[in-house]
């Protein structure tokens, strides 16, 4: 599918240039538009996202809610994506994602469960993501 929808991705990274090309991947045919927020990486994350056709803004580090605000303030979109770098979205709910515009749904926000799991912990953990307008 080539029809972009009108979300703005924002990601938050910093030396994430292991693991930011697959979170980017996963939205780069969904979303018109993803901003990587980069607070000083020193490991090549701006330039991996750069070359996958990201926007990249530089802001300091002042805690993941600034990260967030400062994300929200540079979208052009009004529907909104947050990732983390180490998040990716699966092939069924981009396509749920699709479902939703392709109904021109009256729905202002979506959440999604989100099951991240990191190299040290013994299982998964659920949080919840939500898009909105």
């Amino acid at each position: 599918m080539n029809d972009k929808l009108p979300i703005s991705c924002f990601i938050i990274a910093q030396n994430e240039a292991d693991r930011i090309t697959k979170t980017i991947e996963s939205v780069k045919d969904l979303v018109n538009e993803i901003i990587v927020i980069d607070s000083g990486s020193t490991d090549g994350t701006q330039e991996i996202a750069e070359n996958l056709g990201c926007r990249v803004l530089y802001n300091k580090w002042n805690g993941f809610g600034p990260q967030k605000r400062f994300g929200e303030d540079c979208a052009k979109n009004k529907w909104l994506l947050n990732l983390d770098a180490d998040e990716y979205l699966s092939n069924d709910l981009q396509l749920e994602i699709r479902d939703i515009f392709s109904k021109n749904s009256k729905i202002k926000f979506y959440s999604m469960e989100v099951i991240p799991i990191y190299p040290n912990w013994k299982k998964p953990r659920w949080f919840s993501h939500i898009i909105f307008v």
